[in-house]
This record gives C-alpha cells, structure tokens and sequence, in this order.
C-alpha cells in the first residue's frame, strides 16, 4: 500500500468509527433518559399511594370538633417527564407515548382537583376530597401501567378494574360522609 491508499483507510476508517461512537451516545443517551422517566414515573406512584393515604387522613380529621384549618394534600410534580418525554417521545411506539400521555393526563386532573379543593370554599371541601381520592386511585393505576409496561391495556376499557375503583371512592365516600351518597344495593 502506498501513503495514499494509507490515508484514505485511515480517514475511512477514523470516519466511521467517529460515526459508530456518536450513534452509541445518542442511543446511550435515549436509553438513559427513558429509564429516567421510568424511576420518575415509580417515584409518582409511591407518592400517589401516599397521598391516597393523606386524604383518608384528612377525611378523619373532618370529624375532629377541634380542627382550626383543614390541611389539605400538595400538587404532585412530574419535572422529569415534562423536560424529558418530549425529547424523547418519537423512541417510544405509539402505544407507549399513549400510556405516558395517559399518565401525564392523571397527574394533571389530580393537581386540578387539588386546586378546586383549595381555591373553592368550605362548602364543596368534601365533595371535592372525594373527587380527589378517586383522581389519585387512577394516578395509581396509569402509573401501575407505565412501570409494567402494558401499552396495550388501557384502564378506561377495562369496566372490572374501574368498577372497583369506584366502589373504593363510594365506600370510601360513606365512611367519612364526604358526599350525598347512597348505599349501593
């Protein structure tokens, strides 16, 4: 081989290697940046179970003669996905940005339910207590979804597991007489 053939190799091969190792980044990087939204998705739910808890214990203390100021559960934050899923949502099929979307939109309806339960007045506390409880049963559920990772479940079609859902919020809405409700037959 002459110095030629040398160099032209040698940039040939300096090329695609330099190609190979910004492809392994970029698909490294993805990679990371998923499983980021993942963690953050199981760090949601364990918080969503607490805040189910939260609000049973706030329902308690409604009964309590003594209560100066009724408590009521913070909004749940989701940084990581909302700096993160649009980068990397076209990685992910379209069931799975499905089921993310459908999780975002959980979390959404719950930090609405607990700006209507502090911005409304003392007279639809309870009923808004109640709506927020069932918001959090079905944050709990999507985030259950994401972290199994069944895109093609979708909680909204499945009557069995909503049914269950809404007897948990009816029962749950007996207990602590948070709302005008009836004793299902």
């Amino acid at each position: 081989m002459n110095k030629f053939e040398v160099a032209i190799s040698t940039l040939f091969v300096g090329y695609f290697l330099g190609q190979a190792t910004d492809f392994a980044k970029f698909f490294y990087s993805n990679h990371r940046k998923k499983n980021a939204i993942k963690v953050e998705v199981q760090d949601l739910l364990d918080e969503f179970q607490y805040k189910t808890t939260r609000i049973e214990e706030i329902a308690k203390m409604l009964s309590d003669d003594e209560l100066l100021n009724v408590p009521a559960p913070g909004k749940v934050h989701n940084v990581i996905y909302q700096e993160l899923f649009p980068e990397v949502s076209p990685y992910f099929s379209k069931k799975e940005r499905e089921l993310h979307k459908s999780f975002n939109g959980s979390v959404e309806q719950f930090n609405g339910g607990v700006d209507s339960l502090i911005s409304e007045g003392a007279e639809r506390f309870r009923k808004n207590l109640l709506s927020l409880y069932y918001y959090s049963l079905l944050c709990e559920e999507t985030a259950k979804n994401v972290i199994d990772n069944h895109p093609d479940y979708r909680l909204i079609e499945d009557e069995g597991r909503l049914t269950e859902i809404n007897a948990r919020v009816h029962e749950f809405g007996l207990r602590y007489a948070l709302d005008d409700l009836h004793e299902i037959r």
